[in-house]
């Protein structure tokens, strides 16, 4: 019994012996810069302080927020250790207004229930959140907009809610002025907002603001598929400018691949300025470091793993699923010999990275799944500005295929209804359900 016991503290030895030098790439994507401009004129900063005091300055306190977030970056990177903050949460200071919000998982149409409102109503509600308005409103005229994210662990979450409040404080105005027969004043302010909400993804450089992004885009096409239905007329009269919040997020410049990459870029710096503190601490006995964790071995290997995880991102929707059973093979070959998260070289470093890795399948199906929401209002406006008659239809439905088998859409002849089978459930939708609708009449 002893001799096996000898044997197997031999093998760990023999095979966690020594470590891996930190590859010139993962060096690289450790370097952090400010991006240009981030301080000047950028309304960025305003979202940061978007839920200051109303009396305060939006812009400063944002500003301040990112400057101090700055300071423990630099501080992280001379002593390998980030100040520790301990900052109570702002309340937004803005009133609710449930009442008045059209909750799309329960309700079937939400230009229809909009309208229903009394105009007094809606006008007070506007009232109400008049300097979330104002703020929405600077945010969208700043000469930039450019997200700054430095890679630390206790950096300010800007108030996304606030932000998809207000986008959708815009929508129930827009409506608010076609109902009182200010046409042309209300598609210009839901469209100025679509635009707006797709400017947000195409900037978006963290997970929370891409997937926000992508949740008031939905929001932006249920509301212009519903709008056009009440006023047929619409899907003519303002075709180009429908056409330009209605153009394709499938291309790389919209992609959520930046955003996994910089969420990587903080696991990387975390586990880099651990390395140092271990090294430097003489708490921890030197068998340990040794054998079971391997510092730069681990910084290499969650490196690695975000190369996949883009490649997914990157990959055709169609592709996706094949990509993912790669991932997943190609990931136990990395982690070699053991079970999870229990593994015979690199243990401890293996067990850190699966504690903070995320599967992004999720996510990259979300930002596909609004691109077959786009594809479906598309085809619905077609039908109802005249382009597609009825018993064109089903040979119209191959122009727009679902993205992830690449076959036309469904459409139902009963319900006279296009339907796209999405692959997570959206508060966009009635119940938040998987499948999209859109109906024709």
């Amino acid at each position: 019994m002893n001799l096996l016991v000898t044997i197997a503290v031999i093998f760990l030895v023999v095979i966690n012996l020594g470590d891996q030098d930190i590859r010139p790439e993962v060096k690289e994507a450790l370097v952090w810069h400010l991006p240009d401009h981030s301080l000047e004129d950028n309304g960025y900063l305003i979202l940061k302080g978007i839920d200051a005091p109303l009396a305060q300055d939006a812009y400063q306190v944002g500003r301040k927020e990112l400057l101090d977030e700055l300071i423990r970056f630099e501080i992280l990177q001379k002593k390998h250790s980030e100040p520790v903050v301990m900052k109570s949460k702002r309340k937004s200071p803005y009133p609710e207004f449930k009442e008045l919000y059209c909750d799309s998982t329960v309700q079937a149409d939400c230009v229809d229930f909009y309208l229903k409102q009394s105009s007094e109503n809606l006008t007070s509600l506007q009232m109400a959140q008049r300097i979330l308005t104002e703020r929405f409103k600077a945010i969208k005229q700043s000469k930039n907009y450019i997200e700054v994210v430095p890679p630390i662990v206790h950096g300010e979450i800007p108030a996304y809610q606030d932000l998809w409040r207000a986008s959708e404080l815009q929508r129930i105005q827009g409506i608010l002025d076609i109902k009182e027969n200010r046409q042309d004043l209300g598609m210009q302010r839901l469209l100025e907002n679509a635009l707006f909400s797709r400017k947000l993804l195409y900037k978006s450089k963290s997970l929370v603001s891409h997937l926000t992004a992508l949740s008031m885009i939905q929001r932006d096409l249920r509301i212009i598929s519903e709008l056009c239905l009440h006023y047929p007329e619409f899907s003519t009269k303002y075709k180009n400018q429908l056409g330009t919040v209605l153009q394709s997020i499938s291309d790389t410049e919209y992609s959520i691949a930046p955003a996994i990459l910089n969420h990587q870029l903080a696991s990387l710096q975390l586990i880099y300025h651990l390395n140092f503190l271990i090294q430097k601490s003489r708490r921890y006995v030197d068998i340990k470091q040794t054998l079971f964790y391997q510092g730069n071995s681990t910084l290499n290997l969650i490196y690695d793993q975000s190369m996949l995880w883009i490649r997914l991102a990157e990959a055709s929707p169609k592709e996706i699923n094949k990509e993912k059973e790669k991932i997943l093979q190609t990931l136990e070959e990395w982690y070699g010999f053991g079970i999870a998260p229990y593994y015979i070289r690199n243990p401890i470093g293996k067990i850190m990275n699966q504690v903070g890795e995320a599967d992004f399948t999720g996510y990259i199906e979300r930002h596909h799944d609004t691109e077959g929401h786009i594809r479906l209002v598309k085809l619905q406006l077609q039908f109802l500005s005249g382009e597609v008659s009825k018993d064109k239809i089903q040979q119209t439905l191959s122009l727009y295929p679902d993205p992830y088998t690449l076959k036309p859409m469904q459409y139902d002849e009963n319900e006279d209804i296009l339907i796209f089978n999405g692959r997570y459930p959206a508060n966009v939708n009635f119940g938040k359900s998987k499948i999209y609708k859109v109906r024709l009449h």
